[in-house]
C-alpha cells in the first residue's frame, strides 16, 4: 500500500484501484461536463441581461434627452413669456406717458412760452390773453398752404389799438401789480468811482505813434484834463524780515530766563504772517479759489508754496477761531427759530481712489450761520448737535430729522417755498394756479412785514394769513380725493407732500420770529456748492472740519455785511493780546460795535 498525496487541499488519500480511478475520472468528466453547461447558461443569461440593460440605458438616455428638450423649451418659453411681459409693461407705461403728456400738452406750451418770455421768478406771465390766443392758434392749424399767411398772423400778438378784449382776458384792473422800476436819477452816464479808495496821480506823456497822432500833420498842446479809472499792481507777496528784541526776563522765585519778543502769531514759530494766513483762507472759502490755485498763483510770483502747506495753515487758522465759531453757534441757539439744511461735501478715502459721501450741516438764525461736517447723513448728528435747544426748527422733509424734531422742546416748522416748488413743477394746468396763487397771496403778506415786529407780525398772520391757510386746507383735501387725478401726476404728489406736512406747514402765524420758508438756509449753502465744484473734495476729516469752522466764521461776517479779511485781522489781534473774549468777537458783536448795518432779526 502507497499512500497519495492530494496536491489540492493537502491531504492524504489512500491508494486507489485502477477502476475506482476510471470511475472517479467518469465522475469527474461528468461534472466538468455538467460545470460547462452551466457556465454557457450563465453566459447567455449574462448575454440577455447585457442587452436588457443595454436597452434600459438607451430608453433612459431617451427619456432624459426628452425631458432636456422639455425642459429648454420651457425655459425659452418663459424668457419669451418675460419679455413679452416687460415690453408688455414698457407699453402701458408709454401710453401712461402719452396719456399725461396729452393731457398737460397745452401747459407745456404756457411753460415754454413762460421761460422763453416771462420774467425770471416762477409766476406766469402777465399776458395770459396772448397765451390763450397763441395755444388757440396751434389748435387751429391746418396743413393748407394757402391760409398759412392768416395762421401765422392769428399768432402774431396785436397792437394796443388792434387788439379786441375777449371776455376772458385779463383787464389791467385784474393784473397783479408789480413793482414798478424806477430809473436812476444818473441813468445815462457812469456811476462815479468811490471816493474812499486811494487814488495814485501821475501824468500821462503819449509817446509819437499815438493812434491820434498817426494823421495828423501838428499838434499844439491845449490844455490838460483828468480822467479816473480803476487799475491794479503787481500781487505784493514778499519775505518780512523782522528784528526782534531778545530779553532776559525775571520770573517768580528767582528764575531768570531769556526770551526773544516775536509778534504773535497763530502758527507760533512759523513761516507765514497772519495777514497771508487770513488773505489765503478768505480766498479758498469765500472766493473758492482752491489751494491748487493758490499754489499755482504764486509760483508764478516766483514762491513755491505747497499746497498741502496751505491746507496746514487753513487747519490752523480754524483750530484757532475754534472758540468764535462755538460762540456764534450760542448765539444762533439763543434764537427762538433756526434753520437746519445740509448738503454733500465729498472726503477722499484712505485708498485715495473714490471719495466718500460726507456732509456738512447748516444751522441758520438771522444773527449767523453755523456749519457741522460729518462722515455720514445719519440723524444723529443735527440731535446731538442740537441738544439742548427748546424752540423751532424748520426744516425740510428729510427722515433724518425726525428724531431731532420729535423732540419735547423743538417746534416742528417746514418749508413754504419747498411746498410751492412742488406745485410749480407740476403739469396741472387747471389746479397749478390756483394753488400758486394762494401761496403767493401768504408771500404777499410777508412782503407787507419785513419791518415788523413778533408781535405785529403774529397779529396780523392771525387775521390775514390764517383764512388763506384754511382755503389751502380745504383745496387740498378736496384734491385728495377727486378721482381724476392720477396718483402719480406731479400734483397728486405735490398735494400729498404738503399734507404730510401740513401740522408744521400752518405753525408759523403763531411765532412771529418764524419765516414762511427756510431760504435763509438754503442760501447759507451755496456757497459749499460752489466750493464743490472747485476743490472737488477734502483730503481728510481734519480739513473738512476745519473747512467748516472757517465757512461758519466768514459766511456769518459777510451776513452782518463785514469785510471777512479786515474783521478777520482784528479779531485774530484782540485774540493775540486777550483784549476780548471769543464770545465779544463774534461778527454779530463786532458789527454792534463798529456801527455796521448788518442783517437785523425779525
Amino acid at each position: 500500500m502507497w499512500a497519495q498525496r492530494n496536491h489540492r487541499d493537502n491531504v492524504d488519500v489512500p491508494a486507489m484501484t485502477p477502476d475506482q480511478m476510471e470511475a472517479l475520472i467518469l465522475r469527474q468528466a461528468a461534472e466538468i461536463g455538467q460545470l460547462r453547461a452551466a457556465v454557457e447558461r450563465l453566459q447567455a443569461e449574462k448575454d440577455v441581461l447585457r442587452a436588457e440593460r443595454d436597452e434600459a440605458r438607451r430608453e433612459r438616455d431617451e427619456a432624459r434627452r426628452e425631458r432636456d428638450e422639455a425642459r429648454a423649451e420651457r425655459d425659452a418659453l418663459r424668457l419669451e413669456l418675460a419679455e413679452l411681459r416687460r415690453q408688455h409693461a414698457d407699453l402701458k407705461q408709454q401710453v401712461s406717458g402719452l396719456l399725461v403728456a396729452i393731457q398737460n400738452g397745452d401747459e407745456r406750451m404756457r411753460r415754454l412760452l413762460r421761460r422763453e418770455y416771462g420774467a425770471v421768478s416762477e409766476r406766469a406771465c402777465a399776458d395770459q390773453g396772448y397765451i390763450q390766443e397763441v395755444l388757440s392758434a396751434f389748435e387751429n392749424l391746418e396743413p393748407d398752404l394757402a391760409s398759412s399767411g392768416e395762421q401765422i398772423a392769428a399768432l402774431t400778438p396785436a397792437t394796443e389799438t388792434e387788439k379786441p378784449l375777449s371776455s376772458d382776458a385779463a383787464t389791467p384792473a385784474d393784473k397783479p401789480a408789480g413793482r414798478t422800476r424806477q430809473r436812476p436819477a444818473n441813468a445815462g452816464g457812469r456811476n462815479p468811482l468811490p471816493a474812499d479808495i486811494e487814488r495814485r496821480h501821475s501824468t500821462y506823456v503819449p509817446p509819437a505813434n499815438h493812434p491820434f497822432l498817426r494823421h495828423a500833420l501838428g499838434v499844439t498842446p491845449a490844455g490838460t484834463t483828468t480822467i479816473e479809472r480803476w487799475s491794479v499792481g503787481k500781487m505784493d507777496l514778499h519775505i518780512e524780515v523782522l528784528t526782534c528784541p531778545v530779553v532776559r526776563l525775571q520770573l517768580k522765585g528767582g528764575i531768570t530766563t531769556q526770551q526773544t519778543l516775536t509778534p504773535p502769531s497763530v502758527i507760533e514759530r512759523g513761516q507765514v504772517s497772519d495777514d497771508l494766513l487770513v488773505q489765503s483762507a478768505v480766498d479758498k472759502v469765500v472766493d473758492h479759489l482752491p489751494a491748487h490755485r493758490q499754489e499755482q498763483r504764486a509760483a508764478r510770483l516766483g514762491a513755491l508754496i505747497p499746497r498741502a502747506k496751505l491746507c496746514r495753515w487753513h487747519i490752523a487758522l480754524a483750530d484757532f477761531l475754534g472758540d468764535v465759531a462755538a460762540a456764534i453757534f450760542d448765539e444762533i441757539t439763543a434764537c427762538p427759530v433756526v434753520g437746519i439744511d445740509d448738503t454733500v461735501h465729498r472726503l477722499q478715502v484712505d485708498d485715495r481712489r473714490v471719495c466718500q459721501q460726507a456732509r456738512l450741516w447748516a444751522v441758520t438764525a438771522p444773527v449767523g450761520s453755523y456749519y457741522l461736517f460729518s462722515p455720514t447723513r445719519e440723524g444723529k448728528w443735527i440731535t446731538d448737535l442740537l441738544d439742548g435747544f427748546h424752540g423751532a426748527v424748520m426744516g425740510d422733509a428729510y427722515a433724518g430729522h425726525g428724531r431731532l424734531l420729535a423732540t419735547p422742546a423743538v417746534v416742528p416748522l417746514f418749508c413754504w417755498a419747498h411746498v410751492r416748488r412742488k406745485f410749480h413743477e407740476s403739469e396741472d394746468k387747471a389746479r397749478r394756479p390756483i394753488m400758486l396763487d394762494l401761496i403767493g397771496k401768504l408771500y404777499g403778506i410777508e412782503a407787507g412785514l419785513r419791518a415788523a415786529t413778533p408781535a405785529e407780525r403774529v397779529f396780523a398772520r392771525s387775521a390775514q394769513a390764517k383764512p388763506i391757510l384754511a382755503e389751502i386746507k380745504a383745496t387740498l383735501d378736496a384734491w385728495a380725493i377727486e378721482p381724476r387725478i392720477l396718483p402719480k401726476s406731479g400734483i397728486a404728489m405735490a398735494v400729498s407732500y404738503a399734507r404730510k406736512l401740513w401740522p408744521g406747514l400752518e405753525r408759523y402765524p403763531t411765532i412771529g420770529q418764524a419765516p414762511i420758508d427756510n431760504n435763509q438756509t438754503e442760501r447759507a449753502i451755496r456757497p459749499i456748492a460752489l466750493h464743490r465744484k472747485n476743490s472737488l473734495f477734502s483730503a481728510s476729516e481734519a480739513g473738512a472740519t476745519g473747512y467748516a469752522t472757517l465757512l461758519t466764521v466768514t459766511q456769518t461776517a459777510l451776513l452782518h455785511r463785514l469785510d471777512p479779511v479786515a474783521y478777520l485781522n482784528d479779531i485774530i489781534d484782540d485774540l493775540h493780546y486777550e483784549r476780548r473774549s471769543p464770545a465779544e468777537l463774534t461778527p454779530t458783536q463786532y458789527a454792534r460795535r463798529r456801527g455796521v448795518a448788518g442783517k437785523q432779526a425779525p
